[in-house]
């Protein structure tokens, strides 16, 4: 069965599908590279290093990727070929920089601008960025690309690196 079936199939099942090993391991470090070297003005440091960095779609090499062919296509097997990606967030699960939430899904999505238009809100503003819950029917037509790119396992409620994982 081609991935891209797979995907399909593992979406309408589960909710979700995993693909291991997407990026190659000299991809991964150039990733890392890109998002260290970067200085990021909405960014959270803790003890000097960033943890959460929000419109990581403004970084030419994630703009990049997010449009890539290999990205793309992992995409298309849940949506189709109309698509265009609209936000990027890293968060970097440090012991010393984490937070505790609940199990939940985020039913917020970033706008360019705030509209008033029935059956989207509340509204919120993230690093300057206005932020609205959709209807159901906005949210069925999103997928979240989750890209590892650290090593972890199970145990650690993770899976290796670059794995991605389509929601």
């Amino acid at each position: 069965m081609a991935i891209e079936q797979r995907i399909k199939d593992e979406i309408n099942h589960d909710g979700f599908a995993i693909q291991e090993g997407l990026l190659s391991s000299e991809a991964v470090d150039s990733l890392i590279c890109v998002l260290e070297l970067h200085e990021y003005g909405d960014s959270l440091e803790r003890q000097g290093k960033v943890f959460a960095v929000r419109n990581l779609l403004d970084q030419p090499e994630i703009a990049e990727l997010a449009g890539s062919s290999l990205i793309r296509a992992l995409i298309e097997a849940a949506l189709g070929s109309v698509f265009f990606p609209v936000r990027g967030i890293l968060f970097d699960k440090l012991p010393t920089a984490n937070w505790k939430v609940p199990w939940h899904q985020d039913v917020t999505i970033a706008v360019e601008k705030r509209f008033e238009i029935s059956g989207f809100g509340p509204w919120s503003t993230k690093g300057g960025i206005p932020h609205v819950q959709p209807p159901t029917t906005v949210l069925e037509k999103m997928v979240s690309i989750r890209l590892h790119l650290d090593t972890c396992n199970e145990t650690s409620l993770h899976f290796s690196p670059a794995h991605c994982r389509l929601r």
